[in-house]
C-alpha cells in the first residue's frame, strides 16, 4: 500500500536530523545539507506512488540523498571529499542499523531553540560551532572584543539550556524535578 502525503511528510520531518546528518557527512556544508534535504523531500512527494511504508521511505530517502549530495558537489565544481564508494556503502549499512532508533528529543528541542535565537545570536553560534572558529577569530570577524564574544556565548548557552528544558517539559519528555 502506498503512503499518503501527510504520513510521508510527517515521517520525513521526524527523521530530518538523521537525514541531514547523513547528507552533511557527504557534503560537509550545513546550508548545502539543508538544501539537499529539501530536494529529497520534494522528490519524495513527487514519487509518493513508489513508496510503500516508513521503512521503505527511509531507505529511499537515504539513497536519493546520497545521489543528490554527490550531484550538488559536482554542480559546485567540487569533487566529493574523502568518502570512497566502499565507505559510503559502509555508512549506508550503519544508517540502516539506526533507522529504528528514535531521533533524540533533545536534538529536536535544540533545533527549535536555535530558531528562537536572535539573528545576531544565531550568527555567533554559526561562526563558533558550525564554522568552527575559535573565540578570537569570531571576535575579529565581528569586530568585537574577545571578552564580549565569550559573554555573549555564555548568555546564549544559558538561553538554549532554559529553552530546551522548557520545550521538553512542554512536550512531557522530562520531569519537572
Amino acid at each position: 500500500m502506498v503512503m499518503d502525503q501527510d504520513t510521508l511528510v510527517r515521517a520525513l520531518l521526524r527523521e530530518r536530523a538523521k537525514l541531514v546528518s547523513y547528507i552533511w557527512s557527504i557534503v560537509h556544508e550545513p546550508n548545502l545539507a539543508d538544501d539537499v534535504f529539501q530536494e529529497v523531500c520534494l522528490e519524495a512527494i513527487h514519487h509518493i506512488d513508489q513508496i510503500t511504508d516508513a521503512d521503505h521511505l527511509l531507505a529511499w530517502a537515504r539513497r536519493t540523498a546520497r545521489h543528490r549530495s554527490l550531484n550538488a558537489l559536482r554542480q559546485r565544481d567540487r569533487q566529493p571529499q574523502c568518502l570512497s564508494q566502499r565507505t559510503m556503502d559502509l555508512l549506508d549499512r550503519t544508517w540502516i542499523d539506526h533507522d529504528g532508533v528514535e531521533t533524540d528529543p533533545t536534538v529536536a528541542a535544540l533545533h527549535h531553540c536555535l530558531d528562537q535565537l536572535t539573528p545576531r545570536s544565531r550568527r555567533l553560534v554559526k561562526l563558533r560551532y558550525v564554522d568552527g572558529l575559535k573565540g578570537a577569530a569570531v571576535a575579529s570577524k565581528l569586530g568585537q572584543k574577545l571578552d564580549a564574544v565569550y559573554k555573549a556565548l555564555s548568555r546564549i548557552h544559558h538561553q538554549l539550556i532554559d529553552c530546551i528544558g522548557q520545550h521538553r517539559r512542554k512536550l512531557g519528555e522530562v520531569d519537572d524535578a
